[in-house]
Order: structure tokens, then sequence, then C-alpha cells
């Protein structure tokens, strides 16, 4: 980065324009009150391309960038547009260097909203005087990056047209942006909300101030500013650890900068940092910027010791319940479209992402060649299915050939307290993918461990020479027959055997799937001396799966394998859509016990709090050993083992907002139970359980109804209906997915020979009445 003294300038006529460019932050402090004059006449308002933001941005983030402002004058000087850039240099895998140009303020997930300050009716001249200034410097750059960008600005309208006019290779993106478009009071507002969300919200107020005493406070004055900032983070990072992830201010750089963003704020009148307290302790944050009449939410946090008093939701409401009191017009949420946000009614914009390149370069016909092989990619996958299946495994299989294997420092872990010691790499991992299955959680494992006794722990860490853990094999180590004085020593997956589990697997990061597959392999081959055969049952259908098979492949291991599935729902977005999948057939079926329940009090619950917890839970267990006891068998919770289990992974999900069990009661009676986990986007519904004696009004498909409608409204996509083909799963509308289960062992070896064995029916039959006879 250039010397903060030095002065750089490079100037370029365009028509009547000059266009200048300014790499120094003395040049940059010259022009901060023509930027402020630009960025105050926005329209709309943009409140993270003011001067004061991009100076705190730039001070925090700006080590190993370049200034790269271009600014544009008239011809009496007057600064009629600005493109607020900066320069930074990337680097391939070959060594090749990609010179990108980015907007100040993109690059740290900090705030959305950025573009080109550009004086009102001037917008078409200044945007051809900084593509000329660019075209006539290409020497200066490889590649344009301008992200989130507001859509409906004229700046980024006529930039858009003039990329299109120059004919350069570019590529648009969208990304979601949501704004709530505030009435003029807060009864108007209510009204606009759905039903459900209105007594939602006015009941948890109502709760909050009356039996609790949680009161509002904002920060007004620079004497308590640092004091409510360092709570604010405090808060922030508490909500996520919560989750098992990383607080964005974990990070002193980020804090820093949030930090001076916000002093600066404050003495122009522009923060909006607002608490919810319970006795002088705050027990959630909100933290935004008030400029001109819009709210910009930035970031949130709560304490989750208050997570039962769903402190998040209420300070939400009364924040947007303060804007409309002194007469704000919009409460922008800025990129993302969380559920939390879906609620309070918002219009959808988008923000713009442009990537732009000079034809006849090295970046623009890479863009260029991207853009050709993502359209082909997207035909074959739709038109030939089966194609596209197989050059996948050829792209992969080539990969793996010729890409240099990374070296990966791999660990053994063989005693508990070293797997507990884990723990903090094991959620972090976890967290970098929502679309892992549950059942590959920490909480999951360490609870399946505790209740179902001693294992022989084989796991196996993989960490990157930076020391981070791109990966985990969860095994262990099982002797069957147990009793015998010769046994066979079976390496398996946490989890597995209990029946507990759904689709389990390895845990790794992204774009390491083959690495450390193939690691695995190889360290198990290398001490095939301890175990003798490998037994992994319920494998999701991914990559890793792929990759691990593959591998054992080219060792020619001695693999056997069968296929099964478990049944997935597929959620639309909304509830009506859901119901108009459905069949006739099955809605008439429902009809009739609702005629019935009219002038019942019927009364559906999800326990999403500690108070009550086992109650429900023991509700739980004897509605379902009722129904399996009806159907001839003693249920799952027969064993104790079983229900530790469960009473201990409840504890867990509940503390980190997974768990989802509901209950359906007839009059005060409870009369069927649900019990389900969610991760991310998806559920999953593991055991359920009726009265059969209300087995005619069908309370347990009624409850199943109920769970999946409250599902889409929270904006799960994938209900997962666990293994098995039952006729009631296709009735709901469900598909099956594969599960993979694989038998193997390395040639020539104990192992090999059972593996062999077991493809064939007769050593089949031998194996069940051995393990019965085990078992016994």
């Amino acid at each position: 980065m250039p010397d903060a003294t030095a002065v750089q300038t490079v100037k370029a006529k365009s028509g009547n324009l000059t266009v200048e460019r300014i790499s120094s932050r003395a040049e940059l402090e010259k022009l901060s009150e023509s930027w402020q004059a630009l960025s105050e006449n926005c329209t709309p308002d943009q409140f993270f391309v003011s001067c004061e933001f991009v100076s705190s941005w730039w001070k925090a983030y700006g080590t190993g960038r370049e200034l790269f402002v271009l600014s544009c004058s008239d011809e009496r000087g007057r600064v009629v547009g600005i493109a607020p850039l900066y320069r930074e240099t990337n680097r391939s895998r070959v060594g090749l260097e990609t010179r990108v140009l980015r907007l100040i303020g993109d690059g740290s997930d900090d705030a959305d909203g950025f573009g080109f300050l550009i004086s009102h009716g001037c917008e078409i001249e200044t945007a051809r005087a900084i593509f000329t200034w660019l075209s006539s410097n290409s020497s200066e750059w490889d590649l344009l990056e301008f992200n989130s960008m507001l859509e409906d600005t004229s700046a980024t309208q006529t930039l858009l047209r003039q990329v299109e006019q120059l004919q350069w290779v570019s590529r648009i993106g969208f990304a979601p942006h949501l704004q709530v478009v505030l009435p003029r009071t807060w009864e108007e507002y209510l009204r606009g909300l759905s039903a459900k969300v209105r007594q939602t919200w006015l009941r948890k107020i109502r709760r909050s101030e009356e039996n609790h005493g949680l009161r509002l406070r904002q920060t007004r004055s620079a004497a308590e500013l640092e004091a409510d900032l360092t709570t604010a983070f405090d808060l922030h990072n508490k909500s996520w650890n919560a989750k098992a992830k990383h607080g964005k201010l974990e990070s002193a750089t980020r804090e820093e900068f949030y930090r001076s963003a916000c002093r600066t704020a404050l003495q122009k009148g522009e923060l909006d940092l607002w608490f919810l307290e319970s006795e002088g302790v705050a027990c959630a944050v909100r933290l935004g910027f008030h400029c001109g009449k819009t709210r910009y939410a930035v970031l949130a946090g709560l304490d989750p010791e208050f997570a039962h008093l769903s402190p998040g939701t209420v300070l939400e409401a009364l924040v947007l319940k303060q804007c409309i009191e002194r007469g704000d017009d919009v409460y922008d949420f800025l990129g993302g479209d969380e559920e939390y946000k879906i609620e309070c009614r918002p219009l959808r914009r988008r923000y713009v992402n442009l990537t732009v390149a000079r034809p006849r370069t090295r970046t623009g016909i890479q863009l260029k060649t991207r853009d050709h092989i993502r359209a082909g990619t997207r035909r074959m996958r739709n038109e030939f299915p089966g194609a596209y299946a197989v050059a996948r495994r050829v792209r992969q299989t080539e990969r793996q050939e010729n890409a240099a294997r990374p070296s990966f420092k791999l660990r053994l872990i063989r005693e508990r307290r070293d797997f507990d010691e884990l723990q903090k790499e094991w959620k972090a991992l976890f967290a970098k993918n929502e679309r892992e299955s549950i059942f590959l959680s920490w909480e999951w494992m360490s609870c399946w461990l505790d209740a179902y006794g001693a294992h022989e722990l084989y796991v196996l860490a993989a960490s990157a020479a930076s020391g981070e853990c791109i990966g985990i094999a969860p095994l262990y180590l099982s002797r069957w027959p147990s009793a015998g004085r010769v046994s066979l020593r079976v390496l398996k997956l946490i989890g597995d055997e209990t029946g507990d589990s759904g689709q389990l697997g390895l845990l790794i990061k992204k774009v390491h799937e083959r690495e450390f597959s193939a690691s695995v392999i190889e360290w198990l081959d290398a001490h095939r001396n301890d175990w003798d055969a490998l037994e992994l049952q319920s494998l999701q259908q991914d990559d890793n799966t792929s990759e691990l098979l593959s591998e054992m492949g080219r060792r020619s291991w001695i693999i056997r394998q069968r296929k099964s599935c478990h049944m997935v729902i597929s959620l639309p977005d909304s509830i009506e859509k859901f119901q108009a999948g459905l069949s006739r057939g099955l809605l008439k079926w429902l009809a009739a016990p609702r005629k019935q329940l009219v002038t019942r009090d019927v009364r559906f619950r999800r326990w999403d709090s500690p108070e009550g917890i086992d109650l429900a839970l023991d509700d739980f267990f004897r509605l379902h050993t009722l129904r399996r006891k009806q159907l001839g068998d003693s249920g799952a919770f027969a064993d104790q083992r079983r229900r530790t289990f469960y009473q201990s992974v409840t504890a867990s999900m509940l503390a980190s907002d997974r768990l989802d069990l509901w209950s359906m009661s007839i009059d005060g009676k409870t009369v069927a139970a649900e019990y389900g986990l969610i991760n991310g986007k998806s559920r999953v519904s593991m055991q359920s359980g009726f009265d059969p004696a209300f087995g005619r009004l069908h309370v347990g498909s009624l409850l199943e109804e109920k769970v999946i409608q409250e599902s889409i409204q929270r904006g799960v996509r994938s209900y997962d209906l666990m293994e098995g083909e039952q006729a009631y799963k296709k009735g709901w509308g469900a598909h099956s997915q594969e599960l993979t289960f694989v038998r193997c062992s390395p040639p020539r070896t104990v192992g090999a020979a059972w593996v062999k064995l077991s493809g064939s029916g007769a050593a089949q039959s031998l194996w069940r009445k051995l393990k019965a006879a085990a078992g016994k």
C-alpha cells in the first residue's frame, strides 16, 4: 500500500470531465468535503458510501490493499462523481496474478449497499468518463468486481448500461435485500403482519414487560458508548457460540472497525444501538445506523441464558416500533433472507453483483469460458443426467490423479478425554456446512457415547499446516462376538448399531473431500493389523462417500455394497403450495376427524424451553410405547439406555435451538407426540407416538400435518422421515433418497474373507444365526 503521506494522482480528460485517480490518504482527505456532499444527496439514502464509514473501513481493512479512488470533476472543478475503489492482487494456484478492483467496504462481510457516488443528472456522462479512463489505463487492472450494489439507484443502472454498451465480458448476479416500508403508526404495521406473528409478538412483549421486567434502552452518550459496545460484542459472540459457530466480533480487527464506525456515527447522531435489559443486565442487542429516514440493521446478539424469553424477537419488534414513532420510512435488513426477517413482512429487493473483464484478455477469456462451461453443465445436467453423472465421475478421477495431495497431520484418538478435547474443532467444522446431517453433530455423538457405554474409539482427525481441522472420521472399534476368545474387529461409525441415527458419514471441510478421504484410507491400510473390517452403514450419498469408495477401489479393497433409502419431503415456501400437492384422498381422510374435533379443545405445542420439557419427554415415551404395543412390540424405549440417550440429546439440542418436540392435546389430555431435530433448513422426524384410544381421530396424522406446516413457516426446506418406504410417508409427498451400506477390507486378510462370505445368501443366513446366538 502506498505511503500515507505520498501523493500519487493520474489525470485524464474525457469529454467535459476530468478523471483523477487517487491512491494516497492525503489526497483522499482533500476530497472529503466533496465526497460528503455527494453522499448526502444520494437517492435513496446510502449510509455505507459515506465518507466517515469508508474512512473507518479503510483504516481497519486497508492493510495489503491499494487505494484506487476515481474522482470526476467538471470544467469548473466541481466533483460530480466518485468511484470509491481499491485494488487487490489475487494469486492463483499456478502463480498467475489478477489485479481486482473492488468497491471500498466490500470484502469484509460487514455491510451492503455500495456503489458509485454521482451527482443527479450527471450519471451517463460520469459513468462514460470513468469507463473511458479504465479502458485507457487497462494496464492498471485485470478484473472489476462490484458487489452488493443497490439495484434501484440511477448510478447502478447507468453503470450496467455502460458495461453493456462497451460489450465487455460481464457477469451479473443478484443477492436478496429485504426492506420494511414503515407505515405511520405501530397499529397499522401490526395489521399488516400475519395473525400468527402479530399475536406472538404482542404476547411475548407483554410477557417480557409484565412478568420479567424487560426494558428497552438506547445508547445516547459518548460516556456510555465504549461499555455498551463491549456488551454488544459479547452478546453477539455468545449467541453464535451457542450455535457452535464463531461470532464476527471474535476478530480484533473487526471489533476495532465497529468501534471506530460507531464513535463517528454517534457524533453525527446516526448511531442506533438498542438493548433489552432485565434488572440492568443486557439480554439482547440490536446495533444499527440511522441515516435520513432509514434505519440499517447491522448486528444482533442475545444471551443464551435468556433464550426462553425470546429477547431477540421482542427487541426487534420494539426497535421497529421506535423507528415508526420517530417517523422513519424504511427499516433496512441489508443482505440475506433469514426467517426472522421474513416474519417482519419486508419488501424483497436485490443487490447487484457485477463482474467485468476486458475482451481478449486472460481474465476476459477465463470469465467467458466459465460462463460457457456453466451453461453447458446446466444443460447437460437437465437434458442428459446419465451422461452428466459419468462426466462428473471422470472429472473427479482426473482431478484426483493429477492434483498434488496436500500434507495433513492425521492423528488417532483412542481415549475419551482426547475425544472431548476435540469438541471445539468438531463444532467449528460442523458449523461451516449447515447441510451436514444432524447425526454428525458433536452433541449427538457425545450423547450417544455417554448413553451406550464405553467403546473403543478409533477417531481420525486431520489438521492442515495452519492447524485448522479439515476432517474427522468418527469411528469406533466393535468386537464380534464380544464374549468369544477369537473375535472379529470391525470399525464402525459412531452412532451405528443402536437404530437411533440416520445419515452418517465423515465430517469434512468443503474442497478437501478427496484429500481427507484418501488420507483416511491410506492410514487404515497402513494400520491394518489394528482392525479386520470396515462397516459403514447409513452413509449419505454425497461427495464424501464417493471419494471413500473411489479410494478403496484404487487400493483393490474387497467391497460389498447394498442400497437403502430414506424418505424426504421437499417443502415449498408456502403452506398453500404444500397443500396443493397433497392427494384428494389424504385431504378427505383428514377432514373427517377435524369435523369431530370442532367442539373439542385441541391444542398443539412446540416444546422450545426447559420449562416442562421432562414431562413432555415422559409423555412422548409413553405414547410411543402405547402405539408400539398396539403393533405387537415393546417399542424403542423399553431399553433404559435409549431413554437416557434421548434425555441427554434433548438437553443438548434444546440448548443449541435444534430441538423440535411437539405434542397434541385434546381437552387437556396429551394424545400424540412427535420428536424431531432441526439443523439449518433441514428437519429430521425421529420418533412419534399416539394413544390408540384416539386412533380413529387420526391424531398422529393431524400432528404430523401441523409440524410440517410449522416447519414451512420457519423456512425448513427438507423434511426427512428417516429410513423406510412406508406408505404414509409417500402420502405426504415424500420421495426416496439413497443410503449406502458398505462392508470392506484390504485384500488377503481375515476381514476380506468375511466380506466375501457376507455377499452370499447362505453366509448371510449363518451370520444372522450367529449374531442372534451372540446376542443371547
